[in-house]
């Protein structure tokens, strides 16, 4: 699954994503979109908040964190 389907999953808005992981609506449109990758901490905030793996957001971390 994409983020895209990960937050529409959740159940979630955007906005309330947003609030629970302490990051900016802009940033979460670039991540999304593939305009930035974002640093561990804050993919590690956004995946609790959305409720998928870390990877989803840090592809290249698949493997290392297991």
């Amino acid at each position: 699954m994409t983020i895209t389907e990960h937050i529409a999953a959740s159940g979630k808005t955007r906005l309330a994503i947003c609030e629970d992981a302490g990051v900016s609506r802009q940033s979460l449109h670039k991540i999304e979109n593939g305009l930035t990758t974002p640093r561990i901490e804050i993919a590690a905030r956004l995946a609790r908040a959305i409720g998928c793996p870390v990877e989803v957001l840090r592809p290249d971390l698949e493997g290392i964190l297991k």
